[in-house]
C-alpha cells in the first residue's frame, strides 16, 4: 500500500472512530435529558472512545479503512423507555439523536472548510480530513435511517407508525433480527446489486459536493 493509501486510510478510520463516538454520545445525551438516566449509569454519557467501541467492531473499522470492504460498529447505548413520560415520541427523538449529530457534523466540517478556505488556509492533509469527516458522517446519517434492525431508522419507524401498526411492526422486527442487514450486505458485497450504495451514496456525494464548493 502506498504511503498515500495508508494517509488517507489513517484519515477515513479517525474520522469513522469519532464520528461513531459523538452519535453514541448523542444517542445517551438525549436519553439523559428526557428522564432516562441509563446511558448515563453505565457510563456511556462521555466522548471517551473507550467507552463506546466494541473491540472487534473497531478490528473491523480498521479493515474497512484501509480496504473499503467490512462494516465496523459501536457499542449500542442502552435505553429503558419506561423511564420517559411519553415513550413514542421520546424513543423517536433518541433514535433520531445519532443520526442528526453526523449530519450536524458533516455541515460544521463543511462550514470550517469554508473558513478555512476564505482565510487563505489551504493544504492537502486538511483537504483529506475534511473530505474524510464529511463524508463518514454523511454516510452514517443515512445509513443509519435505513428502517432496518438494528439500525436507528428502525426504531424511528415503529415510533412513528399507529399503536398496533407499531405492535405488529416491532415484533417483525425482532423476530428478524439482523437478518435483512446481513442480506443487505451480502448483495453490496457479492453481487452487482449495490442496495446499500443506492441509498448512501447520494447523500455522500452531495455532502462532498457541498464540502468542495465551500472550501473552494
Amino acid at each position: 500500500m502506498s504511503p498515500e493509501a495508508l494517509l488517507a486510510g489513517a484519515w477515513l478510520f479517525a474520522a469513522v472512530v469519532v464520528s461513531l463516538v459523538l452519535h453514541e454520545c448523542a444517542h445517551a445525551l438525549c436519553a439523559d435529558r428526557l428522564g432516562d438516566p441509563t446511558a448515563r449509569l453505565a457510563g456511556r454519557l462521555t466522548p471517551n472512545p473507550l467507552a463506546h467501541l466494541d473491540p472487534f467492531g473497531t478490528a473491523m473499522l480498521a479493515l474497512l479503512a484501509f480496504s473499503g470492504f467490512g462494516l465496523g460498529w459501536a457499542r449500542p447505548v442502552p435505553v429503558d423507555p419506561r423511564a420517559f413520560r411519553r415513550p413514542r415520541r421520546d424513543m423517536a427523538l433518541v433514535a433520531l439523536a445519532g443520526p442528526c449529530a453526523n449530519l450536524l457534523l458533516a455541515l460544521l466540517c463543511a462550514a470550517l472548510g469554508a473558513g478555512a478556505a476564505a482565510l487563505g488556509l489551504r493544504g492537502e492533509l486538511p483537504r483529506q480530513a475534511l473530505f474524510a469527516a464529511v463524508s463518514v458522517n454523511a454516510a452514517l446519517f443515512a445509513f443509519n435511517m435505513i428502517p432496518v434492525f438494528p439500525l436507528d431508522g428502525s426504531r424511528l419507524l415503529v415510533c412513528l407508525l399507529p399503536p398496533r401498526a407499531a405492535v405488529r411492526a416491532e415484533s417483525a422486527l425482532v423476530r428478524l433480527g439482523a437478518r435483512p442487514l446481513g442480506a443487505l450486505l451480502l448483495l453490496e458485497w457479492f453481487t452487482p446489486v449495490k442496495p446499500l450504495g443506492a441509498l448512501v451514496r447520494p447523500a455522500v456525494l452531495l455532502a462532498a459536493r457541498l464540502a468542495e464548493g465551500l472550501s473552494g
